[in-house]
């Protein structure tokens, strides 16, 4: 029975698909083929959980879950990517319990620009139609869930700190190459390999023909898809990618009110991050809040 010795659990929106990706590229790595199995946080005995789709919890027994894994072959590093972990308490509890020794990929991203990226991927998915101010001055309890602090403390009070890895996102957008390297020592992989960088995962914006984003967005959610559509030609999905990606705009600029907004939400949440992970945050420039 093989089980992974590492995990990208999270955070959503900040490079994970990409990190995913390239990894898939090292010939001493294997990852599930299914991206976000979200196995931990799936809790049985939880009527709420059990009732939902199987697009939002493909994989639900432990059975399941090891079949993933079947073809690593000896991979000296395995793992799977469940950017939901990271705010699981649930996830946490039994990834402890399972594979206490795991080593765990957390990505964080400057937090104001995360929740209006996460807000946008709520517009393109038909979940939201405020404008960006009134969704997050009326939800602000469910902006705060996002708080990394808040998220990631418990991982560092159960796990040794020597088994997590927090990657910036704007470390990894700055240079990808470097911090895949990285990420390769740490998984204690050869880190001279050089994966294919170029392709950019997981790209935001806002569509411009709704009838035609519906339709694609409702293909990316069937169960069909979301368990069985890396066995389709590399053409086929390549093919569903780029129509989504070619009926993209460029997101439009956050708003001063509504950094403004997130950066108080956010402010005291980062000074504890900072002393958390023992590293400067000016980059994200929260330190200052805006006028």
């Amino acid at each position: 029975m093989t089980l992974p010795n590492f995990i990208i659990a999270g955070a959503k929106k900040c490079g994970t698909t990409s990190i995913y990706e390239y990894l898939k590229q090292h010939p001493q790595a294997y990852m599930t083929a299914l991206k976000e199995p979200r196995f931990f946080a799936y809790n049985p005995a939880d009527p709420e959980q059990v009732k939902l789709s199987f697009t939002y919890f493909p994989i639900r027994t432990f059975e399941e879950y090891t079949q993933l894994f079947a073809n690593a072959n000896g991979a000296a590093a395995i793992g799977e990517a469940s950017p939901m972990y990271i705010s699981s308490p649930f996830a946490l509890q039994q990834i402890r319990a399972t594979i206490p020794q795991v080593k765990l990929i957390f990505c964080l991203r400057q937090p104001v620009e995360r929740a209006y990226s996460l807000y946008l991927m709520r517009v393109r998915h038909s979940l939201e139609q405020r404008p960006p101010y009134q969704a997050f001055a009326e939800d602000t309890k469910r902006w705060t869930r996002f708080n990394y602090y808040q998220m990631l403390k418990p991982w560092f009070d159960h796990f040794d700190h020597s088994q997590i890895k927090v990657i910036l996102y704007e470390d990894f957008q700055a240079d990808s190459l470097h911090t895949m390297q990285d990420i390769f020592r740490f998984l204690e992989i050869d880190s001279t390999f050089n994966p294919d960088v170029k392709q950019k995962h997981g790209v935001g914006g806002v569509p411009k023909n709704k009838p035609l984003h519906r339709i694609l967005t409702a293909i990316r959610k069937s169960r069909y898809k979301k368990l069985f559509g890396h066995y389709l030609p590399a053409g086929v999905r390549s093919f569903f990618t780029r129509s989504s990606r070619k009926n993209l705009n460029k997101a439009p600029a956050l708003p001063a009110d509504v950094r403004q907004l997130l950066t108080d939400l956010y402010y005291e949440d980062t000074l504890k991050l900072q002393e958390l992970l023992q590293r400067d945050l000016s980059i994200w420039k929260l330190k200052e809040k805006v006028h």
